[in-house]
């Protein structure tokens, strides 16, 4: 059985873990939405723990629409700019407020719970549950809007923006969005930063668990991941939030954030006020001395260089998290030779031979292993010496992605078959729309920008959820928000 909903199930979902005299409220109303959810019929398809994460999702919500924090106005406002209407997958009847509860939102939310990782996981977003338990919400929050009081701290949070006084400040409000938003916290999140924190362990030598590592990386994976049903940086979101409270200037300072990712900078200069460090693309940062608590001239006397990562806001590089100072030339020059020795790409004469035979597209088809070693050796320039055994070599129907020469092929197979392009000999009209739907929603078979070619190119018509609603309607809902599932799914790898 799902737990009860408690008051610091309502205060844990705030910026800075705020506590509210209206936490007890919010508390009462999730434990009203789940005494209605063990009514619904197909209720006991969810989890416990499912099930208390769509209640607490659904009343912070309801408490931000309540105190129009700007959070739901936010995510509403760019599905509009992005796609010209509120939300994905539900028709609103009539005018959309986004201050107002709607039934369509709760379904939304719902369906965000559920759908998991991968395509196994998808849910349809007219499932049966789904409808019925947000059916019986909506009731709950409608009977009580009137009379919901307004959580005036997070009014007041939003209203004055005091975190965008200083870098340390704004950097906790993308944390929250990051790990406890109701909008943008998923599980998704939690797998991008163990699967980065795990890289960052190894290349500043700590173990993953180790505190020092796990500072480093949260102050990391919020100026990277891609967070939220529309895959935005977090950055990004908050950008939003100021200017669905009005305050556009912030929204500017946010959308210019600058974010470098820990590298080996070697120490360019200093003095009294501010230092340079020279990173391995050449790029030469300013530092003032007082962003740092320990830092001073005396030290810098005695280093050559760091390990270390830099934000820049309000027009100033500011350190970003935990950095390792010392004798790092040598790393740095050993660093600047394997990146030039190992540079992606190929040469410029070869992309445009692909682009001549290909009539333009970026996607090439290759029948087996053998012809994905023609195309690496005849194509791309690959020396035969250089050849190795690849997992490509026992493989059928494989598509290369090779959007320019900058970067490597990227190679697909498993769902080739689900490209609908005249130039795919191996296309076959995918009755069940699950190899098309993987094709979008997995990164492993499809890299970012080849997701968004292939649906910007209509390319995948087959695509389509369950036919549980019938097969027509599950296939409309996937072409009609493409590319919002594809968001959805990828997140950081949109």
């Amino acid at each position: 059985m799902a737990k009860k909903i408690v008051a610091r199930d309502i205060k844990e979902g705030h910026p800075v873990d705020m506590k509210s005299t209206t936490d007890m409220y919010y508390a009462k109303v999730g434990n009203m939405l789940l005494n209605e959810a063990f009514g619904c019929r197909m209720s006991w398809t969810l989890s416990p723990t499912e099930l208390h994460d769509v209640v607490v999702k659904v009343v912070l919500y309801f408490e931000d629409i309540i105190c129009d924090g700007g959070l739901w106005r936010a995510f509403v406002n760019k599905h509009q700019e992005l796609y010209g209407k509120p939300l994905p997958f539900y028709d609103v009847e009539g005018e959309y407020f986004a201050d107002e509860p709607h039934v369509e939102d709760i379904r939304l939310l719902i369906w965000d719970v559920l759908s998991g990782q991968n395509l196994s996981d998808m849910v349809h977003p007219e499932e049966e549950v789904i409808m019925n338990m947000a059916d019986a919400f909506y009731e709950v929050l409608e009977a009580e809007f009137e009379n919901a009081p307004i959580n005036e701290d997070m009014k007041r949070y939003y209203e004055e923006a005091a975190f965008m006084d200083d870098f340390i400040r704004m950097r906790v409000a993308l944390q929250w969005l990051f790990a406890n938003c109701y909008l943008t916290r998923h599980e998704k999140n939690e797998d991008y930063f163990i699967e980065y924190n795990s890289s960052l362990a190894r290349m500043i030598h700590l173990d993953e668990e180790d505190d020092r590592a796990i500072y480093a990386s949260t102050n990391q994976v919020i100026f990277k991941a891609k967070i939220g049903m529309l895959a935005l940086l977090p950055q990004e979101w908050l950008a939003l939030l100021m200017e669905a409270n009005g305050h556009s200037q912030h929204a500017e300072t946010l959308r210019a954030v600058e974010f470098r990712d820990y590298q080996v900078y070697l120490l360019d200069g200093y003095d009294d006020v501010a230092m340079r460090v020279r990173g391995m693309d050449d790029e030469v940062l300013s530092i003032r001395l007082d962003g740092y608590s320990r830092l001073n001239t005396d030290m810098l006397e005695n280093v050559e260089g760091c390990i270390a990562s830099y934000v820049r806001f309000k027009g100033g590089w500011q350190p970003n998290g935990m950095d390792s100072w010392g004798h790092y030339r040598k790393t740095f020059e050993e660093k600047k030779e394997e990146k030039a020795r190992y540079k992606k790409g190929f040469a410029e004469k070869n992309f445009k031979k692909i682009m001549k035979k290909t009539g333009g597209s970026p996607l090439v088809y290759l029948r087996d292993g053998e012809e994905v070693r023609r195309f690496l050796m005849d194509g791309i320039g690959v020396p035969q010496h250089l050849m190795q055994p690849s997992k490509l070599d026992d493989e059928k129907e494989i598509v290369a992605w090779v959007p320019n020469c900058d970067d490597g092929p990227f190679f697909s197979f498993g769902c080739t078959s689900a490209i609908c392009d005249p130039r795919n000999p191996f296309y076959v009209k995918d009755e069940r729309g699950e190899d098309s739907l993987e094709l979008i929603v997995n990164p492993e078979l499809s890299e970012d920008t080849m997701a968004r070619y292939l649906i910007e190119h209509g390319m995948l018509p087959d695509a389509a959820f369950d036919d549980c609603m019938g097969k027509e309607r599950g296939r409309q809902l996937v072409q009609e928000n493409l590319d919002f599932i594809a968001r959805s799914y990828r997140r950081s790898y949109y």
